[in-house]
């Protein structure tokens, strides 16, 4: 009983560290598109002033 325990613990983690790997590779893809639309924008005279 306790063996089987640990073992569905073990997945539930290591599930999690996927899901958390996952995030912040899309974290890092949304921070380099919104770096690239901040390079954009600064060639370009700002708009109010």
């Amino acid at each position: 009983m306790y063996a089987s325990n640990a073992g569905t613990s073990q997945a539930i983690i290591r599930s999690t560290a996927n899901e958390e790997r996952s995030m912040t590779e899309t974290k890092k893809k949304r921070m380099q598109l919104e770096v690239g639309k901040i390079e954009e924008t600064k060639g370009q005279m700002p708009r109010d002033g």
